[in-house]
């Protein structure tokens, strides 16, 4: 049985975009808001006119202003009724203008598109340049301080997602921004998953783990979360700017110690959390903020298995369960492709971590690029190659992986002959991280326009039937 299409790359390009469509920020968002009467609901959460006479949005994340989309397409007529004043700030990175099909603006939800004008919007950060910056810290410091003058009445929406950590930043006292860049640099070489550096990030960095919600002085307080990460650990996603949890100091220090074992971080850095190690407990109990989670990897890896269906695929799903790590995620999906006769597309979800070769000898490409590459030298190692027809795709829902303007990888038939015509040398690659470079050479990038979503990654593995 052959690809409807008469392409198992065209199907699994065309998957892979099924499921990150379905999980566009601005329509996972919709159906947690209703405004009927006098009456405001957002997730279990209801408010009437005489209660709330503001709304401050404050937003952080790769998905922040489609959720403000959604969020004001299903609340400005009710606002505009009641005179309920809007405005607030939203941090993003530097692609905000939210578009249907990857060419035309598309902002017609919105019957008064100059409600964006009342909302300070800030691009902080270039495309592929996931770190906090000068700009973050102080537009951070500006969002903590409009939060401390709201007041009776006002009701603050936190809108949040995947990207949110590197885009609010208020570094600890003694410590600086070059040091927590330092401590992202240093993990991230030596393997440590999201969870880890997010776990280190809270510890060092006063807006997180409930820190700007602490400074919050509106009367309802509330958040609406997109989730990057497996489980939906609001602690985890976006480091956890308004869910108050204790700060893990301890665990942080054992990340330390466990990947940094050359002493890269700065020495105030661990002293720091030394000694938050050895302070007091605090006693005092936070107020809970309501979380509601809008969608998650769940809701994509759904949509993408339907539309496999659709075209005849057996499929096969998984949601993989942390830490994963590239080379064996690679593997494992291989070995599923392999083991089944029929014309099989395996749907995966999740995030795995890769360890970076040294600085000296690293080229180019994101941990999908690495992951679809790697796929591919288990397939052809296997002898597979010239029986069956498959493609090996890998792409980060957010359109970006690692520091260059693709997604992710998408390793087909043609991308293994080019490499043998080529001569180009697969395994070198991989060992030097330069999975970017190969994979341009061979034309097998996946691109994509901003997605406007946030939810892990998602990896479509393809092979015709024996």
């Amino acid at each position: 049985m052959n690809s409807p299409n008469g392409s198992l790359t065209l199907d699994a390009k065309n998957i892979w975009a099924a499921g990150v469509a379905a999980a566009r920020a601005d329509r996972l968002l919709i159906p947690c808001v209703d405004a009927q009467g006098d009456t405001l609901r957002i997730g279990n959460c209801q408010f009437s006119v005489p209660q709330v006479e503001r709304i401050f949005i404050a937003g952080a994340g790769k998905a922040a202003f489609a959720m403000a989309i959604g969020f004001l397409s299903k609340t400005e007529e009710w606002c505009a009724e009641h005179a309920v004043k809007i405005d607030g700030q939203i941090h993003t990175p530097d692609f905000p203008t939210l578009t249907a099909d990857g060419q035309t603006a598309d902002l017609a939800r919105l019957k008064n598109p100059n409600l964006l004008k009342r909302i300070r919007l800030l691009s902080l950060r270039a495309k592929h340049a996931n770190f906090p910056n000068a700009d973050t810290v102080n537009a951070s410091q500006r969002l903590s301080q409009q939060l401390s003058e709201l007041g009776e009445k006002d009701l603050c929406v936190a809108l949040l997602s995947g990207g949110g950590s590197a885009l609010l930043c208020q570094p600890v006292k003694g410590t600086t921004l070059n040091d927590q860049l330092t401590v992202i640099q240093v993990l991230s070489e030596n393997g440590a998953d999201i969870q880890q550096m997010n776990t280190v990030r809270r510890c060092i960095d006063h807006v997180k783990s409930g820190g700007l919600a602490a400074v919050s002085r509106a009367q309802f307080n509330l958040a609406l979360v997109l989730s990057d990460v497996i489980g939906d650990d609001m602690a985890t996603i976006a480091s956890g700017p308004t869910w108050f949890s204790p700060r893990p100091y301890r665990e942080a220090l054992k990340i330390v110690k466990e990947f940094d074992s050359r002493h890269q971080i700065p020495k105030r850095v661990v002293d720091y959390l030394l000694d938050a190690c050895q302070s007091p407990v605090s006693t005092i109990t936070p107020p809970t903020i309501p979380h509601t989670c809008i969608g998650n990897v769940e809701s994509g890896i759904a949509a993408a298995a339907r539309h496999a269906q659709s075209l005849g695929y057996h499929v096969v799903k998984e949601i993989a369960s942390p830490p994963e790590w590239v080379p064996e995620k690679a593997h494992q999906l291989v070995k599923l492709l392999k083991a089944s006769d029929k014309q099989i597309c395996v749907i995966s979800g999740g995030e795995p971590s890769l360890k970076l070769a040294s600085r000296k000898i690293r080229g180019r490409g994101g941990r999908n690029q690495q992951l679809a590459l790697a796929a591919l030298k288990y397939w052809l190692e296997s002898g597979c190659s010239s029986q069956r027809e498959f493609c090996f795709l890998s792409g980060g829902t957010d359109g970006e992986d690692g520091p260059n303007l693709a997604a992710g990888g998408c390793c087909d038939n043609r991308t293994a002959n080019l490499i043998r015509h080529h001569n180009l040398n697969l395994a070198e690659s991989l060992a030097r991280n330069d999975a970017g470079t190969l994979l341009e050479k061979t034309d097998s990038l996946l691109l994509s326009p901003p997605t406007h979503t946030n939810i892990c990654d998602i990896r479509v593995f393809i092979a015709n039937a024996k």
